[in-house]
């Protein structure tokens, strides 16, 4: 699984989808990247670590 997470410029709304390939979430991220969105893709490994250190840092770390 992959997730592109992503913000809007204007709201800093913070949104993640998920795909099950990466081929997918490279096209939503050029998508989004064309309509300036800032985007990074993630695998599960590194959702894994992203989320430890987390809560290493005592931040509540909310599943998607």
């Amino acid at each position: 699984m992959y997730k592109v997470i992503y913000k809007e410029q204007v709201s800093l709304e913070l949104q993640i989808d998920e795909f099950d390939n990466l081929e997918e979430a490279q096209k939503r991220q050029n998508y989004l990247r064309q309509r300036y969105y800032n985007t990074l893709i993630l695998d599960e490994a590194e959702i894994d670590m992203v989320a430890q250190v987390l809560r290493v840092n005592n931040f509540r770390c909310k599943d998607y």
